[in-house]
């Protein structure tokens, strides 16, 4: 957790812990996907929801839920920044853009059953997408 100043001197504090955890459970996700394959959408959620399904399984239901508030903090967050047209603004207009990036890779990637293709495509969005965040909080911090 890091503090930025505010226009006006109050201080705002940015928390991370939310992309963190949508990031390991996408992790937890995609290896369910890949150690459980699904012949369609119909049988992946078969699986998930079964009562003897794997952890690995059930905990793959979480992500999507998990990524889509990280998503609205990030969208919210990069909006107010890019706006504010402050330092990191930049940045945080490539992290809002590379959440709703995310978002479509996303529903594309649960549609066609996550060809890992696909999913390697979503791990790099992911990554720049951490990249972006990280950058426009370090610019609000310097310029703190």
């Amino acid at each position: 957790m890091g503090e930025l100043q505010g226009d006006r001197g109050e201080q705002r504090h940015v928390n991370h812990a939310d992309d963190d955890l949508a990031e390991g459970e996408g992790a937890v996700a995609a290896l369910g996907d890949t150690l459980f394959p699904a012949r369609d959408l119909a049988h992946a959620l078969e699986q998930d929801l079964a009562g003897t399904a794997h952890v690995l399984l059930r905990l793959r239901l979480a992500h999507p839920v998990l990524a889509a508030i990280a998503a609205g903090v990030v969208l919210l967050g990069g909006w107010k920044l890019a706006l504010d047209g402050g330092p990191g603004h930049r940045a945080a207009r490539a992290a809002a853009a590379l959440a709703l990036g995310q978002i479509v890779v996303g529903v594309v990637n649960v549609a066609l059953l996550a060809p890992i293709p696909l999913q390697l495509a979503h791990l790099l969005l992911a990554d720049l997408l951490w990249i972006a965040v990280v950058l426009a909080g370090a610019a609000r911090l310097a310029d703190a």
